[in-house]
């Protein structure tokens, strides 16, 4: 009798906390292992963005992507809650039309939540999947050092959202090292709407846009990044002790 209340209490727990805890969990940027290769790109971690200026005559179309590979972001200083994407976001688009004169408007045309965790809000699992580049079916890509990260998200005008981006290997980029927040970047300003395709990442490397478009019945935003942490024989993760929050879940 006693064992069943027990049970019971945690079959309670577990759906009152449950779904607000999996929505916060980040990602695991720092130890990636994919056949048996380690990756540890939590020095990329932070919030970067780039931004595309398409035409949609008569008028042009400013569209900034943001992204945080190992934290969800949050809103920017003062945005209001309809100009950002919703909690669980790892992977968001904005976008904002242009004048004669190339000025954005101050509110957004568009706000596209690409990729993130939203099970417990619009819908929408990210699925986080990876690909080392040596042993892809693709032959293209089997001549590449690096890895492939696929997120997913909710439907946005009625197709899925994904973002995938392929970190390749960088040899000799010893930049300087840019401090950035790894915590979304709360208190960071929102970036100014200009056409910034391709970036430095603070680390040496640097972050291209590629594409946005819908393929099959896809939104699918695609970047390359060209990183030192995307090479194989880079420095291994260190391994962090203490117990992870599924380990302690389930011990309870």
């Amino acid at each position: 009798m006693r064992s069943n209340i027990a049970r019971d209490i945690t079959l309670l727990y577990t759906a009152i906390l449950l779904p607000s805890l999996v929505a916060s969990i980040n990602l695991n940027c720092e130890s990636i292992v994919v056949d048996k290769t380690h990756f540890n790109l939590k020095a990329l971690g932070g919030v970067h963005a780039v931004s595309t200026i398409t035409e949609h005559p008569p008028t042009k179309i400013n569209t900034t992507f943001e992204l945080n590979i190992c934290t969800q972001l949050k809103p920017h200083a003062g945005q209001p809650k309809d100009e950002h994407c919703p909690g669980g976001t790892y992977v968001c688009g904005t976008q904002y039309k242009l004048d004669a004169d190339g000025v954005p408007d101050e509110k957004p045309y568009g706000v596209i939540p690409i990729a993130g965790q939203y099970t417990t809000t619009i819908g929408g699992d990210i699925d986080v999947k990876y690909t080392r580049l040596k042993t892809s079916a693709s032959h293209a890509d089997s001549q590449n050092e690096g890895l492939r990260m696929e997120l997913h998200g909710p439907k946005y005008t009625g197709k899925k959202q994904k973002a995938i981006i392929e970190f390749l290997c960088l040899r000799d980029s010893d930049g300087e090292t840019e401090k950035r927040q790894d915590d979304g970047g709360a208190s960071e300003e929102r970036p100014t709407p200009s056409s910034r395709e391709e970036i430095d990442d603070g680390q040496g490397g640097k972050l291209k846009f590629l594409s946005y478009m819908d393929e099959e019945d896809e939104g699918v935003l695609r970047m390359r990044w060209d990183t030192k942490y995307a090479c194989e024989d880079a420095d291994a993760p260190e391994r962090s002790g203490g117990w992870g929050f599924f380990s302690w879940f389930f011990f309870m």
